[in-house]
């Protein structure tokens, strides 16, 4: 007979026995799984608590794994002696204010989210194995961040892992303490990417030069070569002589000393060393002693150290000179590099003739310059090094001759925007006619209204009666506005006939501003605004100089909103206010020294300086506005002028004085350039995306065809003040360019 109480035990025990199973099973299906989470393990809260204030932070140190050195790699950045610096390269200023304040801020939001596992056997499929474990796992490696307070206090230990499948915002993360990581993993919201590479933490423009004040230049290819002494062992110094070039700008032209009345200084050289310092970047940095200086050329004499590379001196115009001075090549780095040393002194001949607050500014920027370089020397790229020092030979050209100008329909040139003779152009693109381009070469002229066709082009025939005759005929309405390529012709015969230097250089500067506002032809343009430069030179005359300058903003913006170098847009349209000054380049000029400002590449420093520079444009453009000095001002100029001051304002932290400046009914003046600026200017405010986006959809609006409009969404893809808002889904239009017929 069966015992009931024993049949009871035994299905109680099968019924366990199988649950176990399922539940290991279960757990073999999904590691992962969370129904069984202890109450110890629940998700939900902060991971560092005890870390309140972003000033607590006095140094960050983050660990990853190099897999060809199959160890751990450290860097680490630290508030010391009140700036903060890099210990690794002997204490080397940091730009590290806003990257440590994000880190700061990122780590005290960072919430713990979905629980993923406990287990240890989990942290290479996720990703979050100590890089600094003595383990000999080298695969699922994350990186460790570690924040420290004073006195090496931890305030926040962490290692991010993979990116949790199908999300981009969350990670796998694991709390650490001391070297000792908790086994539990959860999935958290935590984007933030760190760049341990040097170079991400530092000012890597080097000489914070404004290519615009540059007066000369100076290259001294003079040499030094070390031999040994067989005798006594010691090292001895030759000597070598290289050929010295002086090259000045005067009138914003440049020439090289010496060369010959038929030659013109080459300016693809000379522009490109231009750039070049403008551009120059550190690679990498090393504290001066005068072994390390020795054994990479560089030798210390009373008056300031020899290179045995030669030097090149950079004369300013507000009495600042910079001394390069060049190194051996390195050897260390697959990438060639060069060494180099920066000094600073005053240029006594300019600095002569400042006032007493031009030599104050002067005294105090040598001081500021010395103490930031006196210390260190530094590698650059050796391409640089090359753009630097180009041969002698190279630094002047040939001119062409009157007659070869005349019968090329090619001429060299440079760069430029819409004229005003046409239109203004829409900022921040000048406004292009879509349609077809301009005749191609040889092609046969067309017919002009009525059948006749236009005079042929003959060097014979010089008569300005003729040309303006032309001149009138290609602007009348009917043919301005209606087949680009009648009109063109016409101007271009007008111009082979004018006679008169003045008269061939207006109508050179009208053909070009035809080019770019009417055919679009932003190529040809800015071979007719180069002309319009070369051809006055040395011009005194009033009405000559505002044709340079007209010339020199047209290639400003088109270096801008064409070609997108900001640089060289800065240096035209600089150079066209230096030459006559007008509301519109200060005003534009404004904008892009605003944009350069807001890109996030600079230090705070220099992010405010360059504000302050964009500023101090904008109150010129306004004084010229209501001095009406280019006879062209127009209401929705001076309101935009006026929106254009209160954006930099804003910036600046100056709200109060920037909603004085520019209000709510000035908006109703503006023209779709205006609308952009507009957008700008809210999203500085803290507007939503959606009062962000509606002036820009009304702009695009107003753009005459696809590649007006597509070359605004460039502009606003790239604008920094509008990057949180592009994500946006209601700004995928404004963003996402529209096919073009």
């Amino acid at each position: 007979m069966k015992n009931p109480q024993a049949e009871r035990e035994q299905i109680r025990t099968l019924v366990y026995v199988g649950v176990t199973v399922l539940l290991v099973l279960l757990t073999a299906i999904d590691p992962f799984s969370s129904s069984a989470k202890a109450p110890e393990l629940a998700s939900g809260g902060t991971f560092f608590p005890e870390l309140t204030s972003l000033d607590q932070a006095r140094a960050l140190e983050v660990f990853e794994w190099d897999k060809k050195a199959s160890a751990h790699k450290a860097f680490k950045v630290e508030f010391k002696d009140g700036v903060w610096q890099i210990p690794s390269k002997e204490g080397y200023p940091a730009d590290a204010q806003n990257k440590i304040g994000k880190i700061a801020s990122a780590l005290m939001a960072i919430e713990k989210g979905k629980l993923r596992t406990s287990r240890e056997e989990d942290h290479v499929r996720l990703g979050v194995v100590d890089p600094k474990a003595k383990s000999a796992v080298v695969e699922g490696v994350g990186y460790r961040l570690r924040l420290l307070g004073a006195n090496d206090e931890v305030l926040a230990d962490l290692i991010v892992g993979k990116e949790v499948e199908g999300s981009t915002s969350e990670r796998y993360v694991r709390k650490m303490n001391d070297d000792v990581g908790e086994p539990r993993v959860y999935a958290a919201a935590f984007a933030l990417e760190l760049d341990t590479d040097f170079s991400s933490w530092i000012d890597t423009d080097l000489l914070h030069l404004d290519v615009a004040q540059i007066s000369s230049l100076t290259i001294d290819r003079q040499r030094l070569e070390i031999g040994i002494d067989q005798a006594s062992g010691r090292r001895f110094g030759q000597l070598i002589d290289g050929q010295k070039s002086s090259i000045g700008q005067a009138d914003y032209t440049w020439s090289v000393e010496g060369m010959g009345e038929d030659h013109e200084a080459a300016m693809t050289v000379i522009d490109k060393m231009t750039e070049t310092l403008k551009e120059l970047a550190i690679k990498n940095v090393l504290k001066r002693n005068e072994a390390a200086l020795n054994d990479v050329g560089f030798y210390p004499l009373a008056e300031g150290y020899f290179s045995n590379e030669g030097q090149i001196r950079v004369d300013l115009k507000d009495g600042v000179t910079y001394v390069l001075r060049f190194g051996n090549a390195s050897a260390a780095t697959g990438d060639p590099q060069r060494f180099l040393i920066v000094e600073n002194e005053l240029c006594q001949p300019i600095y002569a003739g400042l006032s007493a607050e031009g030599k104050k500014k002067a005294d105090q920027r040598v001081l500021e310059l010395s103490a930031r370089f006196k210390d260190w020397f530094y590698l650059i790229s050796a391409k640089d090094f090359e753009s630097l020092r180009p041969k002698h030979s190279t630094l002047t050209e040939k001119k062409e001759s009157e007659d070869d100008l005349e019968d090329d329909d090619d001429p060299p040139v440079e760069i430029g925007p819409t004229p005003d003779d046409v239109k203004d152009p829409p900022f921040p693109t000048p406004r292009k006619v879509e349609g077809d381009g301009p005749p191609p070469g040889g092609a046969k002229p067309p017919k002009v209204p009525g059948g006749e066709e236009p005079p042929k082009k003959t060097s014979s025939v010089k008569n300005d009666a003729e040309a303006e005759r032309l001149f009138k005929q290609a602007t009348k309405g009917e043919v301005w506005n209606g087949d680009p390529k009648i009109a063109q012709a016409l101007l271009e015969q007008a111009l082979g006939t004018a006679k008169s230097k003045a008269l061939r250089v207006n109508l050179t500067l009208v053909l070009g501003n035809f080019q770019q506002g009417k055919t679009g032809d932003f190529a040809a343009a800015i071979k007719s605004y180069q002309r319009v430069i070369g051809d006055t030179v040395g011009e005194k005359a009033p009405a000559m100089r505002n044709f340079k300058a007209q010339a020199l903003m047209n290639l400003g913006i088109i270096y801008y909103t064409r070609q997108h170098d900001l640089d060289q847009a800065v240096v035209k349209l600089s150079d066209s206010i230096e030459v006559s000054a007008t509301a519109k380049a200060a005003d534009v000029l404004s904008q892009l020294l605003f944009r350069i400002a807001r890109d996030g590449k600079r230090s705070e420093t220099a992010r405010k300086a360059q504000l302050e520079k964009a500023l101090k444009i904008g109150r010129l453009a306004e004084k010229l506005d209501t001095e009406n000095a280019d006879k062209k001002q127009t209401p929705a100029r001076t309101v935009k002028i006026k929106l254009q001051l209160a954006i930099v304002l804003e910036a600046l932290g100056q709200g109060a004085l920037a909603k004085t400046t520019f209000g709510v009914a000035d908006e109703k003046t503006l023209s779709n350039d205006g609308l952009y600026q507009l957008a700008v200017l809210r999203s500085l405010r803290g507007a939503s995306a959606a009062e962000v986006a509606g002036p820009l959809h009304e702009a695009l609006k107003l753009r005459p065809g696809a590649v007006a409009r597509n070359q605004m969404r460039w502009f606003i893809r790239t604008e920094p003040d509008l990057a949180k808002h592009r994500a946006d889904p209601s700004w995928k239009t404004l963003v996402t360019d529209e096919p073009v017929k």
